[in-house]
């Protein structure tokens, strides 16, 4: 079922759409994604997923990206403080969660509601490419834009739905252990 995944020229290819991210040197590369382990992915789509081995966690500056293979493909993202954190979520504000994906003139955008403080379901325009590109959910939780993918999974919709609750409910776990640490001076 694999399909092609290529870094270049500071772009992630994932089925036909680019994500931005950092050029490859100033990449960081580990083994383990650091939003949503291999078990929590698997568990959240219903799907054996497992981190791309080899070049499946890229980490530049504020911008996480995981991608997953196993019985579908995945990509999970995170770009820290793409927006300001007192930046409200106006119309314009949240028209910004369409500049995280390229090329933006080829999708179509549907609001959805349920996750995160606003998110875009972003889909190809031209019907004769869906199977071979990537549908994303693209979600703005406070100060942070993430980006959220699959490309075939049964019910596909609402398995990369639940990947992304399950990513940010991760993250939200992560900051408040983070919080409590520092509050309390006590190392975990």
């Amino acid at each position: 079922m694999m399909r092609w995944i290529a870094a270049a020229g500071g772009m992630m290819l994932a089925l036909g759409l680019a994500v931005p991210f950092a050029p490859a040197a100033t990449l960081a590369q580990t083994g383990a994604c650091p939003l949503i382990g291999d078990a929590e992915a698997s568990a959240a789509t219903g799907l054996s997923l497992q981190v791309f081995e080899g070049f499946g966690v890229n980490i530049s500056g504020s911008n996480t990206e995981c991608l997953f293979s196993g019985d579908d493909l995945g990509l999970v993202r995170r770009q820290a403080g793409y927006f300001a954190q007192d930046e409200l979520s106006t119309p314009e504000v949240i028209e910004r969660l369409r500049t995280i994906v390229v090329p933006r003139e080829e999708l179509d955008y549907t609001p959805v509601e349920g996750i995160g403080d606003a998110a875009y379901w972003a889909t190809v325009r031209d019907p004769s490419l869906a199977g071979q590109r990537m549908s994303l959910l693209i979600v703005r939780r406070g100060p942070d834009a993430f980006v959220f993918g699959l490309t075939a999974a049964p019910n596909l919709p609402d398995s990369v739905r639940a990947l992304g609750q399950a990513v940010l409910r991760a993250c939200l776990n992560t900051a408040s252990a983070l919080e409590h640490d520092v509050g309390t001076g006590e190392l975990e």
